[in-house]
């Protein structure tokens, strides 16, 4: 199995030292509330590993963000009756930052550092973001903490980027990035059990619903695991569609959990991105790939049939009974809501109401944009409120309307670029397949959520995208050395 493949040697053990170090942190946190001291010793022992060996770092946020998410990434520093938004994940990737500029600067210095076309537009981006943000707070007088939130998702985060196309360079190092990914989604089983068992998910109270039903599983976990989904079909199709048996139980326990997130926009992210596969790999492959999804399928159709089987023998009043209806009741309600319901429903509802009004807001300015840190008011009958323009679930639209046309622009030819080179290239390996389908679900799911305006969410995208430039610099390095 792929996972099996993972060798100890010092960059892993340190990763595991600073994944145990903050689950030890975290774990308290949930018995004893936070502890200040506590918190400075793993952070000052997280932060100096990562400064040694960064790839341990980014090992290690990776496995902890997908395990604890929100409170890993959004844990803030509490001094008496003062919180101060510095998160675990903030330091450590400081930690990383800093250890990629001080090895960055002696090869700038050299003249031995090697840079993409599109890497222009990126920081061009981050210089025309920076300037927008000091106008905004000194000029407009926007709420800082509002402002400064927007700047951080759009500044330091993305530099994880770079940290990745400078550290992953080794086709190894990159595999055991995703190792310690597919762990932390192996990890995640324990969140669906959990909830298939309670009869509701942990941590899901922090997305309500819009229509009934009863999530078994956390919308932030349930996008993770779809990524796990996604690089595992994408996977054993190069491998003639062959997977160990644990392999195949844990995608079926993945597929569980984005169903029963009741996420809709995962299952649309789900259905599109099966189909980018199916255009990306060659012939063979598709002949894999319908087996397989026929399979699925036809599996499916089984279990349903069985758990129905199962619904109508038993009692209404037992278990079984009621969990079985409350589940299908809950899915056939959201897929409906889908295609027949929509108006009726609330998200829709609102989705369309803030983006109407925050349209009508831009349109007064579209190449400035809105700024950072603003709220719009919306009124509707029965709904007024003032939303921050950071938060109207859609994350291009949020850039766009926040930084304005210049700033969208150039986002969007960084992305074209890095993400175009890779679709053009005529042999593609399987995990450059992956990085593809991955960034493109992104690309579709972003329409629906603020992912790029969430930490435990954003970071992967970066991630992706130093990949896909790793791969794309391999390429560059391939061509100019005369092998073509």
């Amino acid at each position: 199995m792929f996972l099996n493949k993972l060798k100890l040697n010092n960059g892993i053990l340190s990763a595991i030292i600073i994944i145990v170090l903050n689950t030890f942190l975290i774990m308290v946190g949930f018995g004893g509330g936070f502890i200040l001291p506590l918190f400075i010793l793993v952070m000052f022992l997280s932060f100096g590993i990562s400064f040694v060996y960064p790839r341990s770092g980014i090992y290690a946020v990776i496995f902890l963000t997908l395990i604890f998410e929100r409170f890993f990434t959004l844990a803030p520093i509490i001094i008496g009756y003062q919180e101060y938004k510095i998160y675990p994940l903030d330091i450590i990737l400081g930690a990383v930052f800093s250890a990629y500029f001080f090895q960055l600067i002696p090869e700038i210095i050299k003249g031995r550092r090697k840079s993409l076309a599109e890497n222009k537009y990126l920081i061009m981006f981050f210089i025309l973001i920076t300037i927008h943000f000091l106008i905004d707070i000194f000029v407009f007088g926007t709420d800082k903490n509002l402002a400064f939130s927007s700047f951080k998702y759009y500044v330091f985060y993305p530099w994880l980027y770079f940290v990745t196309l400078f550290f992953f360079k080794n086709k190894e190092d990159s595999k055991t990035l995703m190792r310690f990914f597919l762990a932390g989604t192996i990890g995640i089983i324990f969140f669906i059990i959990f909830g298939l068992i309670n009869g509701g998910g942990l941590w899901t109270e922090y997305t309500p619903l819009s229509t009934g039903g009863i999530r078994i599983l956390a919308f932030t976990h349930s996008f993770y695991i779809l990524m796990g989904f996604l690089g595992v079909w994408v996977w054993s199709l190069y491998q003639g569609g062959k997977i160990n048996r644990a392999l195949k139980v844990v995608t079926v326990f993945w597929i569980i959990g984005v169903v029963g997130s009741l996420m809709r926009h995962l299952w649309v992210g789900l259905i599109i991105s099966l189909g980018v596969i199916y255009f990306l790999i060659d012939r063979g492959k598709k002949n894999i790939f319908n087996k397989i999804f026929f399979k699925g399928v036809l599996t499916a159709f089984l279990v349903l049939i069985f758990f129905s089987f199962i619904a109508l023998i038993s009692p209404h009043y037992t278990a079984p009974n009621k969990l079985i209806n409350q589940a299908s009741n809950s899915v056939k309600e959201r897929a409906g809501s889908l295609v027949t319901s929509i108006e009726k429903d609330e998200s829709f509802f609102w989705r369309e109401l803030v983006w109407r009004e925050s349209l009508k807001k831009y349109k007064e300015n579209p190449i400035w944009g809105l700024g950072f840190g603003q709220r719009i008011y919306v009124e509707e009958e029965n709904y007024k409120d003032f939303v921050e323009i950071r938060n109207i679930h859609n994350s291009w639209l949020v850039l766009l309307f926040q930084g304005g046309m210049i700033i969208f622009i150039l986002f969007g030819a960084f992305l074209f670029q890095s993400i175009g080179k890779l679709i053009r290239a005529k042999e593609k390996s399987w995990e450059e397949i992956i990085f593809l389908v991955l960034i493109l679900n992104y690309a579709v799911v972003a329409v629906f959520q603020p992912y790029f305006e969430t930490n435990m969410l954003v970071i992967f995208f970066w991630i992706l995208l130093g990949l896909i430039g790793v791969s794309n610099l391999s390429r560059l390095d391939y061509e100019n050395s005369g092998n073509k």
